[in-house]
C-alpha cells in the first residue's frame, strides 16, 4: 500500500484528524503532511490519533523557523509517537520565501547548517528523528546522503528516478536510508474523468516544478 499526504486544511483539521486514524485502519503504508496549514501541528495530532502508522512532514520548509525550535518539536514528537515520525525538510522556493520575507543564503550551504545545528540541539533533548531532504536537484541528494536519513522528491518522473537513485550510495540504500516520491494521484470511477483531472493536475506540477527551477 502506498502512503497518504494529508495537509491541515483551515475547517476541516478535525476531519483530517479522524481521516488519518481511518487510513492507518486500511492498511497504508505513512501518512505524510504538506507545510500547508501546520504540518509539525497536523503530526502531533497524528501521533496521539493512530498507532503504529509512520508518518512526518513532507515538507516542512526550514525558513519557517529556527533550527533549534524545529528540533525541539521533533525531538518531542520522536518520542511521544514512539519513533514512528521522520521529519522531511526542504529550503522551499522563491515565491514561499518571498512571502516570508526572509534573507537566505545557499541552499546547500543553509541546509547543511540548518540540519547541522539541529543534531546538535536534540543531542539534550533525547535525540531526533530520522531528517529526510527534499531533493529536485542531484547536489541535495547529495546532501542527504551526506547529512541526512533519506530523501524525498515532488513528482519526479520514473525515468529520472534511476539517475537520482544511483547518486545514494549501494551501502546507504541498503541501509535504512529512506526514499520517497510526492505523485499526485486521481481516483474516480469514471475512467475519462479521472484522465482529465490528472491532464490539469499534471499541467500544475509542470508549472510549480518551472517556478522552483527558475527561482
Amino acid at each position: 500500500m502506498p502512503a497518504e499526504s494529508l495537509a491541515a486544511v483551515p475547517g476541516r483539521r478535525s476531519q483530517t484528524i479522524e481521516l488519518a486514524a481511518e487510513v492507518e485502519q486500511r492498511g497504508f503504508s505513512g501518512l505524510y503532511c504538506q507545510s500547508f496549514g501546520d504540518a509539525m501541528g497536523l503530526c502531533l495530532s497524528i501521533a496521539h490519533a493512530t498507532n503504529t502508522i509512520g508518518f512526518g512532514t513532507s515538507i516542512q520548509p526550514i525558513y519557517l523557523q529556527h533550527p533549534v525550535a524545529l528540533a525541539t518539536s521533533a525531538s518531542y514528537l520522536h518520542e511521544v509517537a514512539d519513533k514512528r515520525f521522520r521529519l522531511g525538510i526542504g529550503v522551499t522556493h522563491g515565491p514561499v520565501i518571498e512571502r516570508l520575507g526572509v534573507e537566505t543564503g545557499k541552499p546547500l550551504t543553509d541546509m547543511r547548517k540548518y540540519v547541522t545545528t539541529m543534531r546538535k540541539a536534540a543531542e539534550q533533548m533525547g535525540g531526533m528523528p530520522d531528517v529526510v531532504l527534499a531533493a529536485l536537484h542531484d547536489k541535495m541528494v547529495g546532501l542527504s546522503v551526506e547529512v541526512g536519513d533519506g530523501a524525498v522528491w515532488a513528482n519526479a518522473s520514473r525515468s529520472r528516478m534511476r539517475h537520482s537513485l544511483d547518486l545514494v550510495p549501494d551501502d546507504r540504500r541498503s541501509s535504512d536510508f529512506w526514499v520517497g516520491n510526492m505523485i499526485p494521484t486521481v481516483i474516480d470511477d469514471d475512467i475519462e474523468a479521472a484522465g482529465a483531472k490528472s491532464q490539469n493536475i499534471a499541467g500544475l506540477c509542470r508549472a510549480a516544478e518551472l517556478s522552483q527551477l527558475l527561482d
